[in-house]
């Protein structure tokens, strides 16, 4: 097997980890966050799970602090993001259930519907 192809079994080191720039997701490039980038107060002390140090990218799929690029979760493997560098597919997992953003659109339309409501009854009010 060719060392390039992604496969479950590639480790990267943190010196090979500098070269992958990018991630792959649903046939999408993404540019890789490095340490430090993502909070600046990280940046002062190298990564505790890689030891990468600020302006560095992360030990690609092996540290537990590395952001996806693509929602910023704040561990890479939390969100529904699989990257074909990695050994994944690359194709994103559907989320089940409700997400952060289903809530925010209802609580969003719930406000609507009260500001509606409440605009309704001052007319009614003003033509009694």
């Amino acid at each position: 097997m060719d060392s390039r192809e992604p496969n479950s079994e590639r480790r990267y080191t943190l010196a090979e980890s500098q070269a992958l720039l990018h991630y792959t997701s649903s046939g999408t490039r993404y540019c890789r966050i490095a340490y430090g980038d993502d909070n600046p107060r990280w940046g002062e002390i190298p990564c505790r799970g890689c030891g990468a140090t600020k302006g560095q990218l992360h030990t690609a799929g092996d540290c537990q602090y590395e952001h996806c690029p693509v929602c910023r979760a704040s561990q890479l493997g939390t969100c529904p993001h699989t990257f074909v560098e990695l050994g994944d597919d690359g194709l994103d997992t559907p989320v089940s259930g409700r997400t952060t953003g289903d809530y925010v659109l209802t609580a969003v339309l719930v406000g609507i519907i009260l500001l509606c409501v409440a605009a309704t009854i001052l007319a009614a009010l003003r033509l009694l």
